[in-house]
């Protein structure tokens, strides 16, 4: 079975699974960690009509004075990794970040098993006071369902529709991140809210 509407695909995988099977958080800015600084964030996303926190957990590492990356796990079973560089330090901190999540449930002799790979290449624009992100989803996913009828394959992949990113943080080496997420699909606009920490260590940049 061939899907073509992935964004509805993720709403019924989440409706079945009660899992976000891809990673709906930035919860960063454009600023890289420095060399050798390393940071322990967390966070989720806040499924308002729960309600309920998908909380994770994860690391970043500074590289070089303009790219670092993270690992981060959410409770919902994905798995997250990215790397960032910075592309303008001035007037305007611009950044790249390049991400990619699994995702797994199930097994091919269960009711339902589902795999989702993704990549996450983002924009993001500003620092500390604010910051704005541009992001694209390209999903691949596949699995078997025997729910209704028994061995039923789908799979599918494709990119799904940017969504804006915008955020703020307070603090210095302990900051708080709230942030507001706008999916735009074919029908509505979805606005998906999160929170997020993060604890510096080695830090020698000021705030």
């Amino acid at each position: 079975m061939k899907i073509r509407n992935l964004f509805s695909f993720i709403v019924i995988l989440i409706a079945l699974t009660q899992n976000a099977c891809i990673s709906f958080t930035t919860l960063q800015t454009a600023e890289t960690n420095d060399p050798g600084e390393f940071s322990v964030n967390g966070g989720g996303m806040i499924d308002i009509e729960g309600p309920e926190i998908i909380p994770e957990i994860g690391f970043r590492y500074g590289l070089t004075d303009r790219t670092d990356f993270g690992l981060k796990v959410n409770f919902g079973r994905v798995i997250f990794a990215d790397a960032k560089i910075e592309l303008i330090q001035s007037p305007y901190l611009l950044s790249f970040d390049m991400g990619a999540s699994y995702y797994s449930l199930g097994s091919e002799s269960s009711d339902f098993s589902n795999e989702v790979i993704a990549y996450y290449p983002t924009l993001l624009l500003g620092g500390n006071k604010g910051y704005l992100g541009l992001k694209s989803v390209y999903l691949i996913t596949k699995g078997t369902s025997n729910i209704l009828i028994k061995g039923v394959d789908y799979e599918g992949e494709g990119w799904l529709k940017p969504w804006l990113v915008v955020g703020t943080s307070f603090g210095k080496n302990i900051r708080i991140y709230p942030e507001l997420s706008i999916i735009f699909t074919d029908d509505d606009i979805g606005l998906l809210p999160a929170i997020g920490f993060d604890v510096k260590f080695n830090s020698n940049k000021g705030n």
